[in-house]
Parts: structure tokens; sequence; C-alpha cells
């Protein structure tokens, strides 16, 4: 923790607010044509979010940041000025800023800069960021850095508080940093924080834990609102955890589930990122009518850079809901209005209206939400392909954030292996399940060899060998199986392991998982593979082995070779496959997870022996 009192620095919302109040009298002039704008977007069709129709034929005045007036483009030439800029936007459509109410910025692999690029090109101007795997790695200290990184960018940026660092008090894990009520206090008396991030550990919520109480109690004394997850469908859980506050949830993954939150007055944020595709599932049911989608909000929790630069951001989440037959409108609404209500924000964001920020987006077509033009502030930053804002100003340096590394010592093969002696031939053994699309695993019963008294991985029924090794105080290795990969050949170390992102080693050959681990123990953090002894790709995060300080065109190239990797090995969903990895030790989601103490049941709380018998 640092004895450091950060000066309060000003972010939106404050800021933006802060300058409406002193802009007030101009902005009100200007929206009867007294002052002249600095912007007019001319002949538009403006989506109109909030009635749920197309408006044609109208101009939208802008003044400095603001909307100041929506009139008919017969009637624009009255407010037009000498410095006047004019938008011709004609057969285009109009529509608020795009909204990701629900994103870890570390999963892109980019550093915050590099991720707001990719994210303004395709129209999204807000999102809210849970920090939560930064924070466990380095704290307080990481966390007040990554915040002030963002500050500047022409992307809003909500920076929250993660409530969970670690996700869990259980003694099942080893967390490399930990945040207690008084280093959230800290946080929060920074000014740079919007809100608490999701509520990971629900069953201290569920059960009444006095910290975890505490933590919550702390969030509404200063009226920030709290993000929830719960994975659970029990009628009691259910209730409680909406006793206790959080007002939304990302974890729901059918109908059934996401109703049942619905009726307990929590916002539902189904998911349409990299991996975690349960919108396909949700949306298309609830959204037949105006009234099914009112308190749903379309976030993707998880998106890769290879995501953001092949298909999109938000503007590809949209489109895909509305290939599933939602009502275009509906699907817009579920990434402007819908998050803006939800944040508080919408007298500021989420509609095309008098009073608002100027955050535009203009499309070619609605339908098919094909991005031409993006607006920010009033400023034109992205027109017909092409970026026209590049200087960025960074309040911090994120280079501070060195990524830990401090495993034990791993001598040989074996060191990665569970021995059982040299008597046995075979094993029956418990395995994670992996499921492609879905953030739980089944607890799976396998059967593999045992080699050299060895139990050995099997890629020839889909079993993968997961080492997960603890990189900050070098006190654990834990070893387990997964099964439903894909994975046929070779090896991947790397230091991205949620939550507390400990070192994490998966394979079906022992020497490749050795020598990926040595060539990590290089880089310090990052992603190695390896194939038949040889190192094939590698991607350096030195921005605490998650992120990457390299520009996004490098990050690309270098997570592409290794999702070519992986599908080389065997994996058909090479994209998916980073993330489900990555979750192997995450201990807040059923069922089997493995962490530096070893195999852990989630649902029974409680380290297992993997190996249930041998013959």
């Amino acid at each position: 923790m640092t004895d450091e009192k950060a000066s309060v620095v000003s972010v939106f919302p404050k800021s933006i607010i802060m300058e409406y109040i002193g802009l007030m009298r101009e902005l009100i002039e200007a929206s009867r044509g007294l002052r002249k704008p600095s912007l007019i977007i001319r002949d538009v069709n403006i989506i109109d979010v909030a009635g749920g129709r197309v408006v044609e034929g109208m101009s939208i005045i802008v003044y400095s940041k603001f909307i100041v007036a929506l009139v008919k483009s017969s009637r624009d030439e009255a407010y037009v000025g000498l410095d006047t800029r004019i938008i011709n936007g004609h057969d285009m459509y109009a529509v608020p800023g795009f909204i990701d109410a629900h994103v870890h910025i570390e999963s892109s692999f980019l550093a915050p800069v590099e991720f707001a690029k990719l994210a303004l090109r395709h129209g999204t101007t807000l999102i809210v960021a849970d920090p939560h795997d930064i924070a466990n790695v380095g704290g307080v200290n990481y966390l007040i850095a990554f915040a002030k990184n963002v500050v500047n960018l022409p992307l809003k940026v909500l920076m929250q508080i993660p409530p969970c660092v670690p996700p869990t008090s259980l003694n099942v894990d080893n967390p490399g940093a930990v945040l207690k009520v008084e280093d959230l206090r800290q946080l929060i008396s920074t000014g740079l924080f919007h809100s608490f991030g999701e509520f990971m550990d629900y069953s201290s919520v569920v059960n009444g834990d006095g910290d975890s109480l505490a933590k919550i109690k702390l969030a509404l004394e200063h009226g920030m609102m709290i993000y929830g997850h719960l994975p659970s469908d029990e009628e009691d859980a259910l209730n409680a955890y909406a006793v206790a506050s959080p007002s939304s949830c990302h974890e729901s993954i059918n109908v059934s589930s996401a109703l049942d939150k619905l009726l307990r007055g929590m916002w539902v944020m189904p998911r349409l990122g990299t991996a975690w595709r349960d919108a396909e599932v949700i949306v298309p049911e609830l959204g037949r009518s105006s009234n099914g989608i009112s308190r749903l909000i379309l976030v993707t929790d998880d998106i890769s850079v290879t995501d953001l630069v092949e298909k999109g951001y938000m503007d590809y989440v949209a489109k895909r809901i509305i290939e599933h037959g939602v009502d275009p409108i509906n699907a817009l609404r579920m990434v402007t209005i819908n998050p803006a209500t939800y944040l508080k924000l919408d007298n500021l964001i989420g509609v095309v209206a008098p009073g608002r920020v100027s955050d535009l987006v203009l499309l070619d077509n609605y339908e098919k939400v094909n991005v031409n033009t993006v607006v920010v502030d009033g400023e034109v930053i992205y027109h017909n392909g092409q970026m026209l804002l590049n200087n960025y100003k960074i309040l911090s340096d994120l280079t501070l954030m060195e990524p830990p590394f401090n495993i034990p010592q791993i001598r040989n093969q074996s060191d990665l292996a569970i021995r059982v002696g040299e008597n046995w031939k075979s094993a029956s053994v418990l395995a994670a399940g992996i499921q492609y699309g879905m953030t739980v695993t089944r607890k799976t019963t396998v059967k593999v060899p045992v080699v050299n008294g060895l139990i050995t991985p099997d890629p020839s029924n889909d079993v993968s060998y997961v080492t997960v090794i603890d990189r900050y105080r070098g006190r654990g290795v834990g070893k387990g199986f997964i099964h439903g990969l894909g994975l046929k050949t070779g090896a991947i170390a790397q230091t991205i392991g949620r939550d507390t992102h400990n070192v994490l080693v998966l394979g079906v050959n022992l020497n490749d998982m050795l020598i990926a681990l040595r060539e990590l123990e290089d880089l310090r953090g990052g992603i190695v593979v390896v194939r038949n002894g040889e190192v094939k790709c590698k991607v350096s995060l030195r921005l605490g082995g998650l992120m990457s300080s390299e520009p996004y065109e490098k990050v690309y190239e270098e997570v592409k070779c290794i999702e070519g990797f992986l599908h080389a090995g065997g994996v058909a969903e090479p994209r998916m496959a980073l993330f489900h990895i990555s979750l192997i030790p995450v201990i807040v989601i059923p069922e089997i997870r493995v962490t530096p103490k070893g195999v852990v049941d989630v649902n029974e709380s409680r380290v297992v022996n993997p190996v249930l018998s041998l013959r």
C-alpha cells in the first residue's frame, strides 16, 4: 500500500459536468442560434433509442462538446457560422456513442492507449473497466497508476475499484495482492474511481461475511454502485445477493438464469466477447419486445486484440445480436441508452439529444452497424476509415508495473507432474472439463496412463496436463488435468491465470512444458508456446505480466501466432481457448479449478486430491 495521498483528479463524469455548468448560458444561446456552433451534422437520420424509431432528415447542432439542438435540415442554415464545420450525413444514421459497461482491459493484452485506439474506431466512446486483474498482481499502487493512465484518453473510461482481491478469502490459492477495506477507502479518496467492480466472492456475501459486508457498506456510504458476479441459480443465493446491493450480473448463461435475476431487480449483462457468448442465447429470447430488453445491457467482459482488429468492438456485438433476429433499434439500445441509464449517466450520454455530450457515431447502415464516422466531445476523430486523432496525452507511466516473477525452483520435467510410483500403469483422475463458450468447468473423471511412475497427459483422449505455480513468493506448485481443450501437441506457459495470475503451464508433453516455462522465466511476463522442443511464438507482457507496452499492430501479430500454434495443435477454437486456459485457476466459478495449492473443488470450497484410483 502506498502512503501517497494522490491529489484528486477531475475525471468523467465530474469533469464534463463542471464544464457544462461553466458553459450553460452559452449552450442555451447556441441552442437558439444566438451563438454559432462548432459542428453541424446535416441531413442525417437519427436513431431515437429513447422512442424506438428513426427520425429522418435532421441536423445535429454541436457547440463545444455538447449537442445543443436537433432541427430539421431545412432550418439549419440559421445556425451556420463562419467557423462552423459541416458534415453531410445524407443517407447515414446517427446513434449515440457505444458503451461497454463491463470489460477487463487487461484481457485484450493491450495497454489502455492501444485499447482506446481500436475501441474508438469502432464507435465505442465509453467503457466501464474493472481492473481486478492488474489489482491482483500489484495492489493499490498498480491500480492508481492504471487509473491515472486513462484520465486523458479520448475514450471515456469509468474505472472501478475491484472489491475482491484476492477473489475469495478461502485458503485455496496463492494471491499476489490483498485489498482490505482501508485500501478501498484510500482508492475512493483519489477521486479516480467510478464504482465498485464485480463482487466475485458471492458466497461470502450470501453468508454475511463481515469483511465483505464492510466493503459493500463502504461503497454505499460513498454513493458508489456495486457490480455483481453470481454464477448460481439457487433461490436462497439469489435473494441474499440481491439484498446485499450488487445491482447487476454478467454471469447468466441461459434465459432462466437471466429471468431469475431480472425478477430480483438486477440488471442483466449478457456477454458477447471473445469467449463468453451467452448473449446469443439470452437476448434473442428476451429481446422480442422492447419491454424484454429494458434492463439488458450487452457487454464483452473479455475481448482479445485479435477480435478488436478483425471483427470490431461494440459495433460487432450489436451486429451479431441483430443477426440473431433482434430488432436493430433494440440491439442499439442495449449498447447505448440502457447502460447509460444503469450508470445514471443518461443525462450526459446514451441518447442523441440536446444537453448531452456530443459522442456520436454515424453508420452507413444501422442494421449492419457499419461505422463511418466517430465524434467524441464534438471532435471528429474517425472518418471514412481514417483515424484523425493520434495525439494521446498519458498522465502516468505504466512501465513501472513490472511483472513479479519469483517462482519455486523447477529442476526437471517430473517437477511439473504427479508422481505415484513405479508399480502403476494407469490412473483415474479428476479433471476440469472445459465447455467452449461457458466460464464454468465440469467435474470430469478421465483415465490416463502412468509412465515411469508419473501420471501423464493423454492427448488421444483430449486430456492435458496443467501446472499452476506461485509467481509471487514461490510457495506452491499445483498440478491437475484439463479435458475438452482439444490440444494434441505442444505446451503453453503464461503469466495469465485469472484472477490471481500465477504462472500457468499447460501441455501434453512434459519436455515442451519445461522449455516453455524456462522461456517464460526469461520474459518474466507473457505467453510462450513450444512444440517438439522448439519455441514457436511468444508475447512479452511487461505491464504486470498481463499487458504489452507495444503498439496494437505488433501485439496483434504476436497473438495471431499463438492462435495459429493452438489451431495447428488440434484446438478447434484457438481464440476462445486462450481465455479458457486463463480461467483454469479462477476459484469463484464452478466446478473444478487448479491453483498453486492444487486442484480445487469450487462447490466444496476445498483442495482435493485429483488422483481417484490407480491400477
